[in-house]
């Protein structure tokens, strides 16, 4: 992968504005299947803010950050996400830019800020077999066909398909693979203004401590999968006759929209209320925050979907050393409200991210790295010994020098392990080191 960013502010006025910043990236993947190359330049952000009275109002291409919460933030739900470059930390571009129009009021320490997002601009995101490929419903598409493979309920579909379609897992696997099939049965949002969306945010600092309070109106970040209910009623159609072999289904009974339309990918609303908290307590600076957003879809073990609450809470701590070293830790941990016995998806993921910052010989070299560690496997049995061991996880590091004030080289890491049907394990491939360039105008 090679990637290029430029960014620039300019003032045009004394009360306006203006901030436009390009990406440009040339991913590359080559494996035993494939040999491809991707290019893309982009228009990264581009608006302009105009500054009134006690009044901002800003208008464009931006990305926005509510978040108070070192490394990974529940609050920062108004930009939808690049999940092929989630850990890409050292270049900050996990999230994409939105086209938005918002006001901010100011008054004394307090403000009220509204974002309204005229357009739907999905998420990126490849499914199977490929680099960060990650579901907001917590598991990756080959979980899930691995689920349909074991399933009881399926079990006659299953004989089916190894009779007759002996590969039937690894050709589904090279579909859903394709982005372009995805993007052509994921559901498009008009742009005709009757797909908007927004969000709002009261706060303000006092005594100390800083606060908001948000109230989303959004799409999903990612889209939940809707399977052909002709496609699941296929099991009822392939009964067995004896043995490990199913009866052939007449083909005038077969509609053909299990071919042309097997799954179709749909963003829904979602909404819901967050909070933010932040204070300092000598060198030490504590955060949290938390969402609760209703309206999300979830899998049941027989692959229709239930609408769930979700909720989540990150709460984070930093300690500056002498000598400028910080070393920071957040505690995720979202579950699902009214949690049924027949969903698919865990009820509760917890993660734990360590990370650090140092700067040697005045400045010159800069060093940074996070440690994830993912405890949403742990039994009861385990927490009551205190065994934590052997639980999956990632490490993210980068070193960078700076030969000038302005030009600067790094070297860095992403490591993966785990099991491979658990997230981190199932990223484990893409272990890489990197290189990064950064020079200043």
């Amino acid at each position: 992968m090679f990637m290029i960013k430029a960014e620039g502010t300019f003032q045009l006025a004394p009360a306006l504005s203006a901030r436009l910043a390009g990406l440009f990236t040339h991913d590359y993947e080559w494996n035993e299947d494939r040999d491809r190359g991707e290019a893309e330049p982009q228009l990264w952000e581009a608006y302009a803010t105009y500054r009134v009275g006690k009044w901002d109002f800003n208008a464009g291409q931006k990305i926005w950050g509510w978040g108070k919460t070192d490394i990974i933030s529940p609050t920062d739900l108004i930009n939808p996400v690049d999940f092929q470059r989630f850990f890409d930390a050292e270049m900050g571009i996990s999230k994409l830019p939105v086209i938005s129009l918002a006001g901010t009021y100011y008054y004394n320490d307090y403000h009220a800020e509204a974002i309204y997002l005229p357009f739907h601009r999905p998420s990126r995101f490849d499914l199977v077999e490929r680099d960060f490929a990650i579901l907001g419903h917590r598991f990756p598409v080959t979980e899930l066909l691995g689920l349909i493979d074991d399933s009881a309920g399926y079990r006659n579909l299953k004989r089916f398909l190894d009779r007759w379609v002996p590969e039937w897992e690894e050709d589904l696997a090279d579909v859903l693979d394709d982005q372009e099939y995805f993007d052509n049965h994921t559901e498009d949002k008009d742009d005709n203004f009757t797909t908007g969306s927004g969000a709002v945010r009261l706060g303000g600092s006092k005594g100390g401590y800083d606060f908001d309070i948000m109230g989303y109106y959004l799409y999903d970040q990612m889209p939940t999968i809707h399977f052909n209910p002709e496609l699941l009623a296929l099991d009822d159609t392939a009964n067995p006759n004896s043995g490990d072999y199913a009866t052939i289904p007449d083909p005038r009974d077969l509609s053909t929209t299990l071919l042309t339309e097997p799954l179709r990918g749909v963003y829904h609303r979602v909404y819901g209320p967050g909070a933010a908290f932040g204070t300092s307590l000598g060198a030490f600076t504590v955060r949290a925050e938390g969402t609760a957003i209703f309206n999300r879809r979830t899998y049941r073990d027989d692959l229709t979907l239930v609408k769930k609450p979700v909720y989540t809470v990150a709460v984070n701590a930093d300690y500056l050393f002498p000598g400028d070293v910080q070393v920071t830790a957040t505690f995720l941990h979202s579950s699902i409200g009214d949690y049924e016995s027949d969903l698919l998806t865990e009820p509760v993921y917890a993660l734990l991210f360590v990370g650090y910052k140092a700067d040697f010989f005045r400045g010159r070299l800069k060093t940074q790295g996070v440690v994830t560690y993912d405890f949403s496997y742990i039994d009861a049995d385990q927490w009551g010994k205190g065994d934590i061991s052997g639980q999956d996880g990632q490490f993210s590091t980068m070193v960078e020098w700076a030969f000038t004030d302005d030009l600067l080289s790094g070297v860095g890491t992403n490591l993966f392990w785990g099991e491979t049907d658990r997230l981190f394990g199932y990223l484990r491939d893409n272990s890489r080191v990197f290189l990064t360039g950064t020079y200043n105008f």
